[in-house]
């Protein structure tokens, strides 16, 4: 990271002088995080048992089975247990030592003290805006779902099957 500090001179500043220009190294370590979500499919058994078996692969035949079509995501989670935050200046001095330290000081309080508010907007972003993106998503793609083709003929008929059926159960017996 650099940190570039141009003075304005035209203009009162109580900053004046030369451009400063500081190097630093920022590590951020995160432990415990996590992220969870729901999603939601009401499935239309009937519907679906009508279909063929080669339209089940066609997913502009299986929509129309979803009663909840599509299916929303209903619940996420975001957790984050800690943060560890450590600015180091890239160059040596007892100035760039004592503004890192002192900026670890303050995000590591900020990180410490406001632990369960940046969970709760994590929480938020993914329970609600995250969720509504994906169910935007998901409503887009299903509404462009190609036709669902007609079943693929099987070649078979009902009477020759059945009378087939009983002549090998009768040959089989024999």
């Amino acid at each position: 990271i650099k940190l570039l500090v141009e003075p304005d001179d035209k203009h009162p500043s109580p900053i004046h002088g030369d451009d400063l220009m500081e190097s630093f190294e920022l590590k951020v370590q995160l432990n415990g995080l996590g992220a969870s979500t729901s999603l939601f499919a009401a499935v239309n058994t009937t519907y679906l048992q009508a279909l063929a078996v080669d339209q089940l692969l066609h997913l502009g035949c299986v929509a129309p089975g979803l009663a909840s079509a599509p299916p929303m995501g209903t619940a996420a989670g975001f957790n984050l247990t800690l943060v560890q935050f450590q600015l180091s200046p890239l160059q040596s001095g007892g100035l760039e030592q004592g503004v890192d330290q002192m900026i670890n000081q303050v995000v590591g309080d900020v990180l410490r003290d406001y632990a369960l508010a940046i969970q709760s907007l994590g929480n938020q972003c993914l329970s609600v805006i995250a969720r509504d993106a994906m169910n935007l998503h998901l409503k887009t793609a299903f509404a462009s779902l190609p036709k669902c083709p007609p079943p693929a003929p099987t070649y078979a008929s009902e009477f020759i099957a059945d009378r087939g059926l009983y002549t090998g159960v009768l040959l089989g017996s024999v």
